[in-house]
């Protein structure tokens, strides 16, 4: 025979909702304007995808939880990101893919932080999972 276990407590969500909407403010720390540098001191641009990659990151809607740190982290992503599409070598790509999975940078890396995206407030968000 079954036998009923204790009650949960009242709020067993623990999940984080971020309001769907694009992040468009200034990042806390913004890319580089040149990758870096040559041997003639000529800067390096970024490669046209990095860019992409960049903008697409940073207008993430959970970024307004992000911190400095988490923006330097995301820096980091972006050297990796520029040496994969500028040469076409994923030597570091597990590196690149553990720091996307930390910072949430695909859906499936939010779902295993527990963040999920909602088209209401915060706290109507709430409610309605838990109803």
């Amino acid at each position: 025979m079954a036998r009923r276990g204790p009650q949960p407590a009242e709020d067993t969500n623990d999940w984080e909702y971020i309001l769907d909407t694009p992040y468009r403010r200034k990042p806390l720390v913004d890319l580089p304007a040149a990758r870096g540098f040559d041997d003639e001191g000529s800067s390096i641009a970024w490669h046209p995808l990095t860019r992409k990659w960049w903008d697409t990151m940073r207008a993430l809607p959970h970024t307004t939880e992000r911190g400095t740190d988490e923006w330097h982290a995301l820096v980091g992503l972006a050297y990796i990101a520029d040496t994969v599409y500028s040469t076409g070598q994923a030597d570091d790509h597990a590196e690149w893919r553990r720091g996307s999975d930390a910072l949430g940078l695909t859906a499936e890396a939010r779902r295993k932080l527990r963040i999920l995206p909602s088209k209401r407030s915060d706290r109507r968000a709430r409610s309605a999972a838990r109803a």
